[in-house]
């Protein structure tokens, strides 16, 4: 085999394995980008649920709130009608 031969079978082999690695290393970036934007939704979504759990509590707190605020005064009343009698 002569030396240019064996030159060319190099270069050939070597830009086989740079097309090769290059395909290889987008769809592992792809890969890891489609992970990373799960993990986002992901975070999201348990985020969103946290707000959503919130607001109900916040709710619920207005309504008693607004018990209590209806029993005060109704009884600031009665104070005032017992201490003017």
């Amino acid at each position: 085999m002569e030396i240019t031969t064996v030159l060319t079978l190099t270069t050939i082999i070597g830009f086989a394995l740079s097309v090769g690695t290059f395909f290889i290393g987008r769809q592992t970036a792809s890969h890891n980008d489609g992970k990373k934007e799960g993990q986002i939704l992901t975070e999201l979504s348990y985020i969103k649920s946290g707000v959503d759990d919130t607001k109900l509590k916040l709710e619920s707190m207005e309504k008693s709130y607004h018990r209590l605020e209806g029993r005060v005064a109704r009884l600031e009343e009665q104070v005032r009608i017992y201490h003017h009698e």
